[in-house]
């Protein structure tokens, strides 16, 4: 009975994993993106918490550093978000037959047919977000003025979530680059930096694979191989740059419109469109 409930389950899997390489790449190919009482998406809350962590994470880093008293401007800067998230599903049907022909004075010959087919299709989403370090700044001394909770361990919920993405680390240093004033020849009130960026990358990999075997007397199949494989690949990236804000216009004041100045947005844009472009080459080589 164990076996038999074995043998189902890793048909299962493997269908699911190797059957997904020909359609559009689900989130979650075992747990649906249902939407509750309040019409919010599963997948859209996990997400929720992936940026609050990413903020929570951001709000301390600046706090932190604006205590040790080398970064000013600091605050008057913006720090801008990309978060990529990439689904790639592969799967390959592989059957083959062998045929063991008899022959007299001969022990046998050996015939083998065997076909293979792949497919593979990715999916790549795509979000853009930037904060004003003052707003956080502010946002964190009320916080700590109400006895709020700060630490970011609190939001819990997933590989990226709970994970420690090391921004204060990042930022952190570097206030304590700008303290000791190797990075520039005026005034340690203006930045020594034009733009600070940090890229971090998550990759996690899954696969299966099912091999029935039939042999009858003088033929067998699937004695080699698997008939069908399959393997998922989620990748989680997360482009962070902090640089100074370009100024608003009348229009972009009323519209509440935010954006880096140069060259810290064209870094950025740079970054974005690199990682893109990086692994675009890494599906078509593989």
């Amino acid at each position: 009975m164990q076996s038999s409930r074995t043998i189902v389950l890793s048909i299962l899997a493997t269908s699911c994993l190797a059957g997904c390489g020909a359609v559009t790449p689900l989130k979650d190919p075992i747990i649906p993106n249902d939407i509750d009482a309040r019409g919010h998406s599963r997948e859209g809350k996990l997400k929720t918490r992936l940026i609050s962590k990413v903020k929570c994470e951001v709000q301390n880093a600046l706090f932190d550093a604006e205590k040790l008293g080398s970064v000013p401007w600091l605050k008057y800067w913006g720090t801008q978000i990309t978060i990529k998230s990439t689904w790639e599903d592969k799967s390959s049907l592989s059957p083959s037959i062998t045929n063991d022909i008899l022959l007299k004075g001969v022990e046998s010959i050996s015939n083998v047919f065997g076909a293979t087919g792949n497919a593979q299709a990715t999916r790549l989403e795509t979000t853009t977000f930037i904060w004003q370090n003052s707003e956080l700044l502010d946002d964190q001394y009320k916080n700590i003025s109400l006895g709020v909770n700060t630490d970011c361990d609190r939001i819990l919920d997933g590989p990226l979530v709970e994970s420690d993405h090391r921004i204060r680390e990042f930022i952190y240093d570097n206030a304590t680059v700008a303290a000791y004033g190797v990075a520039t020849t005026g005034n340690f009130k203006k930045p020594p930096f034009t733009v600070l960026q940090s890229d971090l990358t998550f990759v996690g990999s899954i696969g299966a694979n099912y091999t029935p075997i039939w042999r009858f007397t003088k033929l067998s199949a699937n004695t080699g191989g698997s008939l069908l494989s399959g393997t998922r690949t989620i990748t989680g990236q997360i482009i962070m740059t902090v640089g100074p804000l370009a100024p608003l216009s009348k229009i972009d004041a009323l519209k509440a419109v935010e954006a880096l100045a140069e060259p810290a947005a064209s870094q950025h844009n740079a970054a974005v469109i690199g990682s893109f472009v990086a692994a675009q080459n890494a599906a078509r080589f593989q």
